[in-house]
């Protein structure tokens, strides 16, 4: 059994909805739990995964209003259990990971817990992050993207045994609704910075406007384009307007086509205050994109070397980012070379490497069908 908040989009849903595929495809029993309604999900899965929505998703008021979310969560997921009796769990994403240790409680279920965010970094209430505390180790195992988030999780998450799993690259990536055909956005001749990911606080995308506004003047044949939504999209739009960059820069949406746009820009850029594993990095590198990166604390320098795959930036340093991008822009020879050494991703991530580990982790591939 595998659970979730949802699959209404973000990195962490999508390589569960992977991994659920992978999973059913090796001939398992696969149950796809989430608390939201079914119908939300921007990433599908197999006929032949049994799919479980709760519908117990919305937002609360007020403390009674959680505490009561929370029980009927724990309570039709502890249902869910009685009635597939999977052999074990798997939880992606914090509220979700604690949710299945309190479901699963008195019973002999294993529980596997994946967490996808750097924990310092992420913004997360109080009442979680000590629940946290008291039911990871409880744990099967706990699971982290990054070595410096296991470490953490070690320390100060009781987390007994951390495996560190890195998400798949998943080249080509697979095209899902909604398409948004990029000559419907950018013209012919100009050529395209990339960036994508959630207009949020995080993404840092203000930081990345601040940075192409500064060398705008002196790249006047490229344009910028940031796929995605989020709460942010109106204070950026308002933010362009204010440096008069409205013909520059673009905010197309969420594109399932996002394979094309990466086949379609000259450069890529990931401007993020912090990440837990960079999805849109790994993606637009195997698909031979050269990157740029401002080097937050988990992820960029783990998949880039300096000048060689890749550039990496100072964390809070803009100035060094428009720079990076000033000297990319107009280097073609040197954007060819970070590209095709961008695209060792490949390998290095391949979803057989990948999902092998997942099925050690489980013990799944070993154990009686």
């Amino acid at each position: 059994m595998l659970v979730t908040g949802s699959l209404g989009g973000g990195g962490a849903e999508r390589v569960l909805a992977w991994l659920a595929g992978r999973l059913d495809a090796s001939g398992e029993r696969v149950i796809l739990v989430t608390f939201s309604d079914a119908r939300s999900d921007v990433y599908p899965v197999p006929t032949s995964v049994t799919r479980v929505g709760f519908n117990l998703l919305e937002d609360t008021t007020g403390v009674v209003s959680a505490v009561t979310g929370n029980a009927q969560r724990i309570r039709r997921l502890r249902g869910a259990i009685r009635e597939y009796e999977p052999r074990c769990v798997l939880a992606f994403l914090t509220t979700a990971n604690v949710t299945c240790l309190l479901a699963c409680a008195g019973t002999d279920v294993p529980v596997f817990v994946a967490e996808r965010n750097y924990p310092p970094q992420e913004s997360l209430p109080r009442v979680w992050r000590w629940l946290r505390v008291r039911t990871y180790r409880y744990a099967a195992g706990v699971v982290a993207q990054t070595r410096r988030t296991g470490d953490w999780l070690e320390k100060h998450a009781g987390a007994v045994d951390v495996s560190v799993i890195a998400n798949p690259t998943v080249h080509p990536v697979p095209i899902t609704q909604p398409v948004v055909p990029p000559r419907g956005v950018i013209a012919p001749d100009r050529s395209v910075i990339l960036a994508a990911g959630r207009l949020v606080h995080a993404k840092g995308f203000d930081r990345l406007l601040e940075a192409f506004a500064a060398v705008a003047t002196s790249l006047e044949g490229w344009d910028l384009v940031v796929l995605g939504e989020g709460d942010c999209r109106s204070q950026l739009e308002s933010e362009v307007a204010r440096l008069g960059l409205e013909a520059r820069v673009h905010f197309p949406g969420r594109a399932g086509n996002v394979a094309e746009w990466y086949a379609h820009a000259d450069l890529f850029v990931m401007s993020s205050r912090h990440e837990g594993y960079p999805n849109v990095l790994v993606e637009a590198m195997a698909s031979g994109l050269p990157a740029i990166a401002m080097n937050c604390e988990t992820g960029p320098a783990e998949l880039i070397r300096n000048n060689v795959n890749g550039m990496l930036t100072p964390t809070d340093d803009v100035g060094a980012l428009s720079e990076a991008l000033l000297t990319l822009a107009h280097d073609p020879d040197r954007r060819t070379a970070l590209g095709a050494a961008a695209c060792e991703v490949r390998d290095s991530g391949s979803p057989d490497r990948v999902f092998a580990r997942w099925q050690a982790l489980l013990d799944v591939s070993g154990r009686a069908k």
